[in-house]
């Protein structure tokens, strides 16, 4: 399970886009997702404050897709770049 939160609204949760073999604008598979799952003390420290910052993700047909690299990127509702998160890209596993 990862988390995001949005720089300056530290307590609100985003919505994360995850791409399964290739960075935004590749061409690969695109998932939605919002981290709003509940999370630990130590993760509301690091974005500055809220409860729920994690989110996570079964991606379908894992399998066929195992050492494909993810890559997570918090959507930015105010326009401008979407930030990719920190620790992205992960090997899907």
């Amino acid at each position: 399970m990862r988390f995001s939160n949005k720089g300056g609204e530290s307590a609100a949760s985003i919505v994360v886009h995850l791409y399964v073999g290739g960075p935004a604008g590749s061409g690969a598979p695109i998932y939605g997702l919002r981290a709003n799952r509940s999370n630990e003390p130590a993760v509301s420290s690091v974005c500055g404050g809220g409860e729920a910052h994690r989110y996570r993700f079964a991606i379908p047909n894992w399998q066929a897709r195992r050492g494909q690299p993810v890559y997570a990127y918090g959507i930015n509702v105010g326009g401008g770049r979407n930030a990719q998160l920190k620790g992205a890209p992960l090997a899907v596993r």
